[in-house]
């Protein structure tokens, strides 16, 4: 059997064929349209993405490097990449990127509290 060599693409995709991958827009709405849970993971992957985002223009704004935060916060450097990246299911809390924001001294509004209807 004769293995077909990998072909990288512009978008860095591999395939096997040695044909270029094409990228296909995808509607989110149409693509989760009667899957609750699939939206439910979508949504919380982009606040991850989100809180990971701000922890990382927040120390870049202060100057800070990753060791630097980590040190300020009482935590470790590999600990603050973690956070950055926001893999699956390990974004930070809120309570997290506020800390961050208080050592990077940066005003963070609270969240927003549910209103209940009577």
């Amino acid at each position: 059997m004769v293995k077909k060599a990998k072909a990288k693409t512009r978008t860095g995709a591999v395939r096997f064929d040695g044909r270029k991958a094409r990228a296909v827009a995808v509607d989110p709405d149409k693509l989760m349209a009667g899957r609750p849970q699939l939206r439910a993971a979508y949504e919380n992957a982009l606040y991850e993405m989100e809180g990971a985002r701000l922890i990382r223009l927040m120390r870049q704004e202060a100057g800070l490097n990753q060791a630097e935060l980590a040190a300020r916060l009482g935590v470790t450097q590999p600990r603050i990449a973690r956070l950055e990246r926001a893999t699956s299911g390990h974004g930070p809390s809120y309570a997290m990127v506020r800390r961050v924001a208080v050592v990077c001294e940066f005003d963070l509004p609270p969240p927003v509290a549910l209103s209940t209807r009577d």
